[in-house]
């Protein structure tokens, strides 16, 4: 039995609360609102249940204009729904109380960049992934969205990459698709380094070192022993702003580069200027040949630090000198300056001098 209430057809009982009528004052909810092609077409939305099914939440039929709207308790987390019409099933991410807008003809809901995000993901995946796909065709398919989730990978989008089945086939295959393991990687980092308090990410981290276990078995390297965490085989993830206050993700220079020359200095400090000179001919002699370096810097002052900063041809981010210390303390950083090379998504080697870290370059590009 379905009613009218408030412009909008709402199911009786229990579901016309949580659609249109669930928005009380004082309650936060988030919004749906769009059009179907036929008149009285019913909207279903759906919530991720226990085992990975799916429970009905809310359903409502379009108006006589073949519009509708609906309204659902916000979530204290950032969740994904599922919709269902005659025409389309669509997942999309809610976050708090967003507003969101159904549309017919793309078969996409949108109005959030995270909701647009995972709307261009899973239009991707619908159309090009097949459980017969060629290998070649499968490794271009990841490729493709390692590019479209570049600077995302603690977005739910990402974590429904690797936890997507089409077909009753995983998605990715990280025990032995190369793409399909650095996707994976990637947005354990993401997650361990973003969402540390988000129950997925012990998951995905013991899940990852289960994975890291067989292939290094598999390649006859010895197993490491105890816990392990995704960062202690590849990156922590660095997200600061740059002179022009945009913000620049390490992940994105390391899966858009062959090498990453990941620099920590204080342009007041003895040695910074030798490191950056050494780096500049690096720079200058291997760039187009797929090096990056991302340099953050630790100086009092930002100013100060932007004047020089600004002048620089790499990737510089800001982090003050009195902030939160948590990259220093990852990288186990003592002092001022130190530099990574990051090669294959890992860190190879951790280098303390303006030589060492020409020597420690060149060895990737011969």
């Amino acid at each position: 039995m379905v009613k009218f209430i408030n412009g909008v057809w709402c199911a009786a009982g229990v579901l016309a609360l949580a659609c249109g009528c669930s928005g009380g004052p004082g309650h936060d909810v988030w919004t749906l609102n769009g059009s179907v092609p036929e008149t009285g077409g019913t909207v279903y939305v759906d919530a991720p249940a226990a085992g990975g099914a799916w429970r009905a939440v809310d359903s409502v039929s379009a108006d006589a204009g073949s519009r509708f709207r609906m309204e659902l308790p916000a979530m204290p987390h950032e969740t994904v729904y599922r919709l269902r019409t005659s025409a389309h099933v669509l997942y999309f991410p809610v976050d708090s109380t967003e507003s969101l807008t159904y549309d017919p003809v793309s078969g996409t809901v949108g109005g959030s960049g995270k909701a647009a995000l995972f709307s261009s993901v899973d239009s991707l995946i619908r159309a090009d992934f097949t459980p017969w796909m060629t290998a070649e065709a499968d490794s271009l398919l990841k490729r493709r969205l390692l590019g479209m989730l570049s600077g995302h990978y603690d977005s739910q989008a990402a974590y429904y990459v690797v936890r997507k089945n089409v077909g009753g086939r995983p998605l990715l295959s990280p025990l032995t698709g190369s793409m399909d393991y650095k996707l994976f990687r990637a947005v354990v980092n993401s997650f361990s380094g973003f969402r540390p308090e988000d129950p997925r990410t012990r998951q995905l981290v013991e899940e990852f070192g289960r994975i890291e276990a067989t292939r290094r078995s598999a390649a006859g390297v010895e197993p490491r022993t105890g816990v392990i965490y995704a960062p202690e085989i590849s990156y922590f993830e660095i997200a600061l702003g740059d002179c022009n206050g945009r913000e620049r993700r390490l992940s994105e220079s390391v899966d858009s580069n062959r090498v990453v020359v990941l620099s920590f200095v204080n342009f007041a400090n003895e040695g910074t200027g030798l490191f950056n000179m050494a780096l500049g001919d690096l720079y200058e002699k291997r760039h187009r040949q797929g090096l990056e370096i991302y340099q953050v810097g630790f100086d009092t002052n930002q100013h100060s630090w932007s004047a020089v900063a600004g002048n620089l041809p790499w990737v510089s981010v800001y982090q003050s000198e009195g902030a939160s210390q948590v990259h220093l303390n990852q990288y186990a950083v003592a002092e001022l300056p130190t530099v990574f090379i990051i090669a294959d998504g890992e860190i190879k080697e951790r280098v303390d001098s303006p030589d060492g870290v020409v020597a420690a370059v060149e060895k990737y590009f011969k």
